[in-house]
């Protein structure tokens, strides 16, 4: 609101009409001066301080090179004139130095004037500084520039406010310049260039209303990965999308900055890395930790009950003493290869620890279900052989148990299951017993 000291020096009428010019400057700092003045002066010199901004800015045409950077010299000109002699309001980009503290900086300036004619005629100025999107802006065009690496696929400029294109360069879009509609254009590079599986996602992600939200929300940039092709063969590739959003101080448009870069390499790395993270190294079953967490979750989440299996190595220690760790290795690998063969996938494979494997099956088959696969993998497990000369029998004793109705102690369900297993071994091995009842044993294959 304008300072009442202002205001007090004014006229009834002149007061009315720079009330009525203010409401072009809301949320900006706002200065104003006299037709006579010198410089402006802050209507809210506490706001200025706080900004860390000059309370008096020298409006005279002499005065203008003291704190005006020469690249913008001609648009503060243009504004000093307007506020000078009236007219329509102007707005113009200024590179100045307004505060010895802060240095240069990039400003919005808004002019507008109480008309000629008016008694005590009455010349506001109002600032924004937009260093900050100046600079994302220049970053951006450096980056298309610079093409780091040649993994640069593609960039587009589009004015949201219009709905146009205004650039797209690498992806082949029908573009029919100035009148291209953004969303039309979006939605063909969408259909052509990313992955059915990621399309939603992706045309949600360009979505001009999306981006609009996330300015009205305060965001200046967002970015986003897709799985898609590069047009070049249509090579397979993962892309990411960086987007820049600035307001254009002139017109008040929304625009987006949008640049399009091959990461295949960094995100296959990351997700080995995730994967390491994850499972076990030789094997490729989930760890421990990992196998763990998952079943907790579905413990907690899912009513249904599901069930446990522990599967051990008969006699692994003799194997590893006998012919080296290299073939205990490939009787582990083995088995997970049985493993997985004989269950869902939905069911998940995990190694506890040494010969130790654990299955967990969420919405349990039917106990006989689960024994025709367990009977149907031991006897597949067989001889495994070395090399010509060589070769290993081996077997495997399986615990199972069932999870009870809102169970979540996952603790629990392991040591029965793990009782189960050393029940099927005592029993002989080469079986399979399920917590609470008598071991089961399949035909043994063993010598």
């Amino acid at each position: 609101m304008a300072d009442q000291a202002v205001l007090a020096m004014l006229g009834a009428d002149a007061a009315e009409l720079l009330l009525e010019q203010l409401i072009v400057h809301t949320d900006r700092l706002v200065y104003t001066w006299k037709f006579h003045d010198t410089v402006a002066r802050a209507i809210d010199p506490e706001r200025c301080r706080l900004a860390g901004m000059a309370e008096e800015i020298p409006i005279t045409p002499s005065a203008l090179c003291s704190y005006i950077y020469p690249d913008t010299i001609r648009h503060a000109h243009a504004l000093l004139c307007c506020g000078l002699h009236g007219g329509r309001t102007m707005e113009k980009v200024i590179h100045a130095r307004l505060s010895a503290e802060r240095g240069g900086r990039w400003y919005s300036a808004r002019v507008s004037a109480t008309p000629e004619g008016c008694e005590d005629r009455i010349g506001i100025l109002s600032i924004r500084d937009i260093t900050d999107e100046r600079r994302k802006e220049a970053f951006y065009q450096r980056a298309v520039q610079r093409k780091p690496d040649n993994k640069m696929i593609a960039q587009m400029q589009g004015d949201l406010s219009a709905d146009q294109i205004l650039l797209l360069d690498g992806f082949r879009a029908p573009i029919k310049r100035p009148e291209s509609c953004y969303t039309d254009v979006m939605n063909s590079v969408v259909d052509e260039y990313i992955s059915p599986s990621y399309r939603t996602a992706a045309r949600l992600f360009f979505s001009r209303e999306t981006l609009m939200q996330k300015v009205a929300a305060g965001e200046t940039s967002t970015e986003a990965e897709f799985a898609g092709v590069i047009d070049a063969g249509r090579q397979k590739c993962w892309m990411s999308i960086q987007m820049q959003l600035l307001t254009d101080p002139n017109d008040g448009h929304i625009h987006v900055y949008a640049l399009a870069t091959d990461v295949t390499e960094q995100h296959m790395m990351r997700q080995h890395l995730i994967q390491s993270s994850i499972t076990d190294s030789l094997t490729g079953a989930l760890n421990r930790a990992t196998f763990e967490s998952r079943v907790k979750h579905h413990l907690r989440e899912d009513s249904q009950r599901g069930c446990l299996l522990v599967v051990d190595v008969d006699n692994f220690k003799h194997y590893n003493d006998n012919f080296g760790h290299q073939a205990g290795d490939q009787i582990l690998t083995r088995l997970i290869r049985l493993l997985r063969e004989h269950f869902r996938d939905t069911d998940l494979i995990g190694r506890l620890g040494g010969d130790e494997f654990l299955v967990f099956l969420p919405n349990a088959l039917e106990e006989k279900a689960i024994v025709e696969r367990i009977e149907q993998m031991l006897d597949k497990v067989c001889c495994l052989h070395l090399d010509e000369k060589a070769q290993i029998c081996f077997s495997i004793s399986v615990g199972c148990a069932y999870s009870k109705p809102g169970e979540e102690d996952y603790d629990a369900l392991l040591g029965r299951a793990d009782q189960a297993m050393y029940g099927a071994k005592k029993s002989g091995k080469n079986r399979y017993c399920f917590h609470g009842a008598a071991a089961c044993r399949a035909e043994d294959k063993t010598e």
